[in-house]
């Protein structure tokens, strides 16, 4: 569950960064005749930021993928475990009685 919410955090930061760089973009595109360095300046640290935040979210959801594989095969080994373990008492209360 903390690596699902990790990757939740991540998807909604990336969402808000595109959504300010969308409205940015808009501004700059309505203002392009002003040439206002600053915005400029800041759409490109907001789309560093989005990259960043694309390459980490690519991560998360990879390591999301490897430990939801490894909490299928520990399940699956328990389920297993328990089942010898099911026999085994059986087998020994079988044995208790003769």
């Amino acid at each position: 569950m903390y690596m699902y919410d990790r990757c939740l955090r991540f998807e909604v930061f990336f969402f808000t960064v595109l959504d300010r760089l969308a409205r940015l973009e808009a501004s700059l595109s309505r203002n392009k005749d002003s040439g206002n360095e600053k915005q400029q300046k800041l759409i490109g640290e907001l789309q560093s930021k989005l990259e960043n935040t694309k390459a980490e979210q690519v991560v998360e959801r990879e390591k999301m993928k490897k430990a939801m594989m490894e909490v299928q095969r520990l399940t699956s080994e328990n389920a297993k475990l328990q089942y010898r373990i099911l026999h085994l008492a059986r087998a020994l209360k079988e044995a208790d009685h003769r």
